[in-house]
């Protein structure tokens, strides 16, 4: 099944969503990309979290940490 969507789309769901993706997922975006959650975000893998960046890579906390 393919799907295209010439301008703007909004999913608005009321409850819970829940994608399962059998295979490859890949996303491509032309400009600023932002996920949001007034809970928390949580990424899991079995295997490694890579992520690349042509200038740095910010990581912001309200949490106070000391550098060792």
């Amino acid at each position: 099944m393919n799907t295209k969507v010439n301008g703007d789309k909004i999913l608005y769901v009321v409850g819970g969503y829940h994608e399962q993706i059998d295979g490859d997922f890949h996303s491509h975006t032309e400009k600023e990309r932002q996920e949001t959650a007034l809970e928390g975000i949580q990424n899991n893998t079995e295997k490694d979290i890579q992520k690349h960046a042509k200038n740095d890579i910010q990581n912001n906390s309200g949490e106070n940490t000391t550098n060792n």
